[in-house]
């Protein structure tokens, strides 16, 4: 009966398939229920041959309760949560104690779960005019599903994942995260507070940035690729049938090898060193794929590495670094000039490493370029070649993300292979680059998707035809000295520490004067002395906009704040009362200064004691 109910209720929240899916669903025993300590409804997942909970076995509400608590500084009345993962919905509900006028959306992604839930619980304290929508991925490509999101909502918005899935899926909540990216950019808004945020991305790359400039970069030795043969090694399931020809080609030096993500632990583990790993990614999650590496510290292995990758990998790898400054990171693109006064060269940030790997090698001037294990689709049930897991996610896919994995795709010779969202988007977005560099490039992943641009030729028939002539693979390694312009750094620094400071003292300016204005506006002051203070405050926004640290920082970090503080501005300009319209005007300029001067203070700690390492450094 509570099922029944249940949709019903959900009726005007969803998409009615996914009522219809639900009424027909056959659970299949992945997730059962549980209870915690304090006798509460949990669930329980046996994935991998482990078992955890959903929601934290002991402590239960209190788990809820700091989920939102360590996000609240993040959420203003303006922002729109999306909750990755519901569970049995007890951070919802915490949620909408503490908040309960935001306008919020639900995605769960196993929906087994959300069977569980329907007929466990009633969905009634979570359904409210402030609900935008409920989502699940019923066998439909997640990009499908994060456009519908992005034209429900709109403003500013926050990602809350439920901790258990994060952990133990990083792989779906990063691809939730880049579609949902993706969609709100074809609509024309720019997030900036995602689950991996704007944020994050400048504290990497502020916290790397004493290692970037003490590294070489790497586009800078094109003459030493120019014309040679790369091959780019990914994790999917085709690797395990290439290892000895890549061993071969290694040993026989016969292309520069570069390994992608996780694929490097298989490599290592059959003792086949690449001439480098590749890594860019921001999250937490990162600091395991080089576990072999670091583990045996194996020194000899260089790591080419986009700088805003997660800090604490770029700390602990123990070999060779050599950076490829990515577009995210304003910190090296703002200080860096190099000898001669010409900027530094930017990859674009991507999708995934194999992509950004792509360009890579595509500016640097070889060819062909090659991929291997580049499946982009599922093998016999297989996610990773074998040798290759994480507590998170098992070399082999599960029953039920083999159900939910309904796509189908051509594979390069011609059947029909079952894929995900994810690696559908990869593929799509890859052929892109393919099309756009125009590199001769070539495909040696046997039974994985067709990639369009791409010539099908086994690996073992490459070697044959094409790789027969020895490059000089460790040329590229003589150090040819770090190119940036030492004078100008230590100039920009200085200048930046000092713009800093400015921008923050503004903050009580600002605070004084709109202060000042909300009293004047509060009792009715006359028109003429309420503008003369705003004229104040346009003043404060001018000085502002012209601050270096604003421009340089705040800008990137809090752009959908600006854009929400734009289009407030423009609706109170419509507001013909005087008083009602200047205190909606001073309500917006509020929220949108004090937001980026919560952000500025977040960066200044970091970007000061990043200052003051280099600067001893240089300065003796």
């Amino acid at each position: 009966m509570m099922f029944q109910e249940n949709l019903i209720l959900l009726t005007h929240f969803c998409n009615p398939a996914l009522v219809d899916h639900m009424f027909e669903f056959e659970p299949l025993g992945k997730f059962e229920m549980a209870w915690s300590v304090e006798n509460e409804k949990n669930i329980v997942c046996r994935y991998a041959s482990e078992q955890w909970y959903i929601h934290r076995f002991e402590a239960m509400r209190e788990e809820a309760q700091n989920i939102i608590e360590e996000q609240s500084a993040k959420i203003n009345e303006e922002t729109h949560v999306i909750f990755w993962g519901m569970g049995m919905g007890y951070h919802i509900e915490e949620f909408l104690r503490m908040f309960p006028n935001n306008e919020f959306t639900i995605f769960e992604p196993f929906e087994e779960v959300f069977y569980l839930l329907l007929n466990n619980r009633s969905v009634s304290p979570f359904l409210n005019k402030h609900l935008k929508g409920v989502f699940l991925p019923i066998g439909e490509d997640i990009s499908i599903i994060t456009d519908e999101v992005a034209r429900v909502i709109g403003g500013r918005v926050l990602v809350i994942p439920l901790p258990s899935y994060e952990k133990k899926f990083p792989d779906d909540y990063s691809g939730f995260i880049q579609c949902l990216k993706n969609s709100f950019n074809k609509k024309g808004i720019n997030l900036s507070t995602l689950g991996i945020n704007q944020l994050n991305w400048i504290k990497n790359s502020i916290g790397n940035f004493p290692t970037t400039i003490d590294t070489e970069a790497i586009l800078d030795k094109k003459r030493h690729f120019q014309n040679k043969p790369a091959i780019i090694v990914s994790a999917g399931p085709s690797l395990q049938d290439e290892l000895e020809n890549l061993r071969s080609i290694k040993e026989k030096k016969l292309a520069y090898i570069f390994a992608v993500g996780s694929a490097n632990r298989a490599l290592v583990q059959n003792e086949i060193y690449p001439d480098a790993v590749c890594s860019f990614e921001p999250q937490r999650a990162n600091v395991h794929v080089f576990e072999e590496i670091v583990k045996n510290n194996i020194s000899t292995i260089p790591i080419i590495y986009g700088t805003s990758i997660y800090r604490d990998s770029l700390e602990q790898y123990p070999g060779e670094k050599y950076h490829v400054i990515t577009s995210q990171d304003v910190v090296s693109q703002s200080y860096l000039i190099k000898e001669g006064g010409r900027k530094p060269d930017v990859v674009n940030d991507a999708y995934s490493i194999a992509i950004f790997t792509y360009e890579t090698l595509a500016r640097l001037g070889c060819s062909p370029i090659i991929l291997v294990g580049q499946n982009l689709a599922f093998r016999k049930g297989q996610y990773y070649a074998e040798g290759i897991s994480y507590e998170w996610r098992d070399t082999k896919l599960t029953d039920e993300e083999m159900a939910q994995g309904k796509m189908l795709v051509e594979d390069v010779e011609g059947n029909w292979i079952t894929t995900d969202p994810t690696f559908h988007e990869m593929r799509i977005l890859l052929e892109e680059y393919i099309e756009k560099f125009n590199v001769e490039t070539i495909n040696t992943t046997k039974g994985g998707a067709n990639i369009k641009g791409t010539d099908f030729i086994a690996l073992d028939h490459l070697m044959e035809n094409r790789l027969m002539k020895r490059i000089d693979d460790t040329d590229w390694r003589i150090k040819d000295g770090i190119p940036y312009d030492k004078e100008t750094l230590i100039k920009q620094m200085e200048q930046m520490e000092k713009k800093m400071n400015e921008f923050l003292d503004l903050e009580k300016d600002f605070t004084k004067n709109l202060e000042k204005n909300k009293s004047m506006i509060s009792q009715r002051k006359s028109i003429q002395k309420i503008n003369t203070w705003l004229n104040k405050t346009n003043q404060l926004l001018q000085e502002m906009n012209k601050n270096e640290f604003y421009r340089v920082f705040i800008t990137k970090v809090n752009a959908l704040g600006y854009e929400v503080f734009t289009n407030k501005m423009q609706s109170a300009k419509e507001i013909d009362r005087f008083h009602l319209q200047k205190s909606e005007m001073v309500d917006a300029i509020e929220q949108y200064v004090m937001k980026c001067f919560e952000y500025a203070m977040e960066i200044a700690k970091d970007l000061t004691e990043t200052h003051e390492k280099i600067l001893k450094k240089l300065i003796p």
